[in-house]
């Protein structure tokens, strides 16, 4: 039985680049990595955000109906339907 742990660390500013949308996109999928796995590995990700305004997050975005692009915020509501570990740090 192996637990393979995995942290996507976030230290840029999210109008800097893609950095945290990806992150939070490759934390979510790990249920999808699991099934690709033996039957008694698992996968543990952790998704930290270190920094001052790594986060930036607004409620009400309308990053979709503007841009056609998903939002940081949308991305973090999906984060908290999985059991996923997000870390905000200072």
């Amino acid at each position: 039985m192996a637990d393979v742990k995995c942290a996507f660390v976030v230290q840029k500013p999210q109008y800097k680049g893609e950095t945290s949308r990806l992150a939070i996109t490759h934390a979510i999928s790990y249920q999808t990595v699991e099934i690709l796995l033996d039957d008694d590995d698992t996968v543990t990700p952790s998704l930290c955000f270190i920094g001052e305004g790594v986060l930036g997050l607004s409620k009400g975005q309308e990053a979709m109906e503007t841009y056609g692009i998903t939002s940081t915020e949308s991305h973090i509501m999906n984060s908290c339907l999985v059991d996923l570990e997000v870390l905000v740090c200072k």
